[in-house]
């Protein structure tokens, strides 16, 4: 088997939507196998232009300086980072993308379309002993504010990150693309959040397990390391935008 590049713990069975329609109706169901955006539009940036920010709604995105490392590992979260490298696979173009589809259909899905259809993108699943760490309360408790509405979204800017509306799954996305290992949320809460977290600038101030004492200070929370065997989804390959 070639080399590839590890990227997402997926189920094995792929997410289907069960559709009912009549016999003259197998267009409908083809075009609900592979879901699409009704209007998309892709630009690429030049790093000085915006921060990195990443929202969604009902059946739509909005994502603006995301490479294609953070949208492939988006589209099929929960993820983790890759341990292998393959140089022919270009990853760190940034992409401002707005698209808007069926409310009804995830845009998650969607998103994996698109990514198939423009920049041609492969992976293939693997069964593998993985190293994990999973978010969990710390001694001291968790130090969040609840929110109380909103549109979920993380946004990052020079060397902090800001949650709005945010969920233990989304930390754990993000602590995803900061580490070398997948994050699996532990803590058992349950609601959205506002906070806001210092990233670490220096070797001192790392994430990298055990010195999480960063993350504790900050929002009372805390990783811990072990293994679990797990479905990972491995990237084959995948090319910068085409202009299709």
């Amino acid at each position: 088997m070639a080399a590839g590049i590890v990227l997402a713990v997926v189920p094995v069975i792929a997410e289907m939507q069960e559709l009912k329609f009549s016999d003259q109706s197998k267009n409908l169901t083809e075009k609900f196998s592979r879901p699409t955006f009704d209007t998309v539009t892709i630009k690429e940036v030049k790093r000085s232009q915006a921060p990195l920010s990443m929202q969604s709604g009902p059946g739509s995105i909005n994502f603006k300086s995301t490479t294609l490392r953070n949208i492939i590992q988006w589209a099929f979260r929960p993820q983790e980072r890759w341990d292998m490298y393959n140089p022919g696979n270009d990853l760190g173009t940034l992409y401002d993308i707005t698209a808007q589809g069926p409310p009804g259909i995830k845009p998650e899905l969607m998103v994996r379309t698109l990514l198939e259809d423009r920049f041609k993108l492969k992976v293939h699943h693997e069964l593998r002993l993985k190293d994990i760490y999973t978010l969990e309360i710390s001694k001291s408790g968790p130090k969040l504010t609840p929110s109380s509405g909103g549109r979920s979204n993380v946004r990052r800017e020079k060397n902090i990150a800001v949650f709005t509306h945010a969920t233990m799954e989304m930390l754990c996305e993000f602590l995803n693309t900061e580490r070398e290992f997948p994050v699996f949320d532990q803590t058992g809460l349950k609601g959205f959040y506002n906070f806001t977290l210092k990233l670490p600038s220096t070797a001192a101030d790392s994430w990298e397990f055990p010195r999480y004492t960063n993350l504790s200070k900050q929002i009372g929370l805390e990783l811990k390391s072990g293994k679990m065997r797990m479905d990972v989804l491995v990237l084959d390959h995948v090319e910068k935008l085409s202009q299709k």
